[in-house]
């Protein structure tokens, strides 16, 4: 996984991923308790270092697979902000730094060779909320993956998994999110820890959202000591029968509770032991 240019010949090539400070652009810079411009630059909050705040520009040549449509782009960890183009044309920004960022490319995708361009910027308004104690690095420090997804797809799964009738029982709602709204059949199943289904059921449905929601009895609750999970299963259906997706997904029933000042898991106090809660 390498960003490069063969067309421009004073730049140079950067592992990917990496900290670029790893590779030889620019230094590391460690702080604890300041903010790593203090004493260099006065700013408030919300605002980004202007004097010093390093950007570093990739380039890299790929081809699309021909029978590939829907193409995106993952960006697994880019600190602290990433703008991104595809053949000179803006795609998107993100400016979070430790979680994923997805941009669809099908709209700027062509046949042949494609010109993907990124800027990463070592500060941002993010990094006032993404000050810890640590190295202070940047670049493109996780996996860059180009994917395709069906053209009908489940765009988003939000799980909600409730102790009821005092943790005896369980309400399960799932929140559905889809790409579009053509009409199609989602098969669910759901699997105790035996893989004994204790769910079935078929829903027809249309448009570009959709909520499941079920009652089950005598849960097994899921905790750090006893770490039940459910399995979910979605097989989702075009509107003649055939499959295009298949997701499957770790569900918990646990409550998380503050109550007379206690933290309580499944109703039941805890107690936090350890260092370094930051």
């Amino acid at each position: 996984h390498s960003f490069s240019t063969r067309r421009s010949f004073d730049w140079q090539t950067i592992r990917v991923p990496s900290h670029i400070q790893m590779e030889g652009f620019g230094k590391p810079h460690y702080t604890n308790t300041t903010y790593p411009w203090d004493g260099h630059e006065v700013i408030h909050q919300g605002e980004i270092p202007t004097r010093d705040n390093p950007v570093a520009c990739y380039v890299k040549y790929f081809d699309a697979p021909a029978d590939w449509q829907n193409i995106f782009i993952s960006f697994k960890g880019a600190e602290s902000g990433i703008a991104v183009w595809l053949n000179g044309n803006f795609v998107g920004y993100s400016e979070d730094t430790f979680t994923p960022s997805d941009f669809d490319l099908s709209k700027f995708i062509k046949s042949g060779e494609n010109k993907l361009a990124v800027a990463v910027f070592r500060y941002t308004s993010g990094s006032w909320l993404e000050d810890q104690d640590f190295w202070r690095f940047s670049g493109i420090f996780r996996d860059v993956i180009l994917y395709t997804k069906p053209a009908l797809h489940i765009e988003d799964i939000f799980t909600h998994a409730t102790p009821i009738n005092n943790y005896t029982d369980g309400n399960l709602k799932i929140e559905t999110a889809w790409n579009n709204s053509a009409e199609k059949i989602v098969e669910f199943k759901l699997f105790d820890k035996n893989n004994s289904c204790v769910i079935e059921d078929t829903k027809n449905i249309s448009g570009d959202k959709f909520i499941f929601e079920y009652e089950l009895k005598n849960i097994l609750l899921w905790s750090a000591e006893h770490p039940n999970l459910y399995k979910a299963l979605f097989i989702v259906k075009n509107s003649v029968g055939e499959i295009v997706e298949v997701i499957p997904q770790n569900i918990g029933f646990r409550e998380i509770k503050l109550e007379d000042t206690l933290i309580k898991v499944n109703g039941k106090r805890i107690v936090f032991k350890g260092v370094n809660r930051h």
